[in-house]
């Protein structure tokens, strides 16, 4: 079971009570949001997103049926749409934890792990357009631009035309 980061300090941080409603826009294993729904109690919501199915899942296994608790599959960058959809109120605490989880790195098979033999899909959502097929779509020009530009990688060029 993956064991969240600073679990205490981003709990204090948040300066949670009963009743609050909280979003863990990267709900990931569920780790932060057992933690959240216990400071917010029965009287509070919380409402957790995450890109990946698969650490939802983890998710839900974690905090269980918990009626406090809406798990749903997105982007926390849709949550205007996502709390309208779910008729929410403004939140009064959000947290995003931007990194990504060892558990993606370590054993994928969706291409972000450091292995040659998966496919690069790199895609948290295993219905997005992977990785490779928009490789296909670029030049080799856009290619060397966005490795030199993004990863300001110095081997760009041989990137590109690899």
């Amino acid at each position: 079971m993956h064991t969240p980061v600073l679990l205490h300090e981003v709990i204090d941080a948040l300066d949670l009570a009963s009743g609050r409603f909280v979003i863990d826009g990267t709900v990931d294993g569920g780790g932060h949001a057992a933690a959240i729904l216990g400071k917010i109690g029965p009287d509070g919501t919380l409402l957790g997103l995450d890109w990946d199915p698969t650490l939802l899942e983890e998710c839900k296994k974690r905090i269980g049926s918990h009626p406090n608790a809406r798990l749903r599959q997105g982007n926390y960058a849709d949550l205007q749409e996502m709390l309208a959809k779910e008729k929410l109120p403004p939140a009064d605490a959000l947290l995003l934890d931007l990194g990504f989880s060892s558990e993606q790195i370590a054993a994928s098979g969706r291409g972000f792990s450091f292995s040659e033999d998966e496919p690069l899909l790199m895609t948290y959502d295993p219905a997005a357009t992977p990785a490779y097929e928009i490789l296909r779509q670029l030049s080799e020009q856009e290619i060397l631009e966005m490795v030199r530009e993004l990863g300001e990688e110095r081997f760009a060029p041989k990137i590109a035309r690899a």
